[in-house]
């Protein structure tokens, strides 16, 4: 996945949040790694299949109930149809 490169990108070494760490709020590279070592430590606690991943897996996960939603709403109005056309018929 893509969005996995990018995050990782921000995050590499002469990237985007170890150059802001060192040049806005002045924290040697040092800290920087051991920050950084911690935030991935933390990260694969979280999300074991990845950043990427877990964002992938709640996609998926609202698609899958908006189906079922969409299945249940419509099978109530042929349910609703079909006793319609019992009771006219009666």
């Amino acid at each position: 996945m893509v969005s996995g490169a990018v995050i990782g990108g921000l995050f590499a070494t002469e990237g985007l949040v170890p150059h802001f760490f060192q040049e806005e709020l002045k924290i040697s590279g040092n800290w920087t790694l051991l920050i950084g070592g911690l935030t991935l430590i933390f990260t694969l606690i979280m999300n074991p299949e990845g950043v990427a991943g877990t964002a992938w897996r709640k996609k998926n996960m609202k698609a899958r109930a908006a189906q079922e939603r969409y299945a249940a709403e419509a099978a109530a109005t042929r349910r609703a149809e079909l006793q319609g056309m019992v009771a006219v018929g009666e």
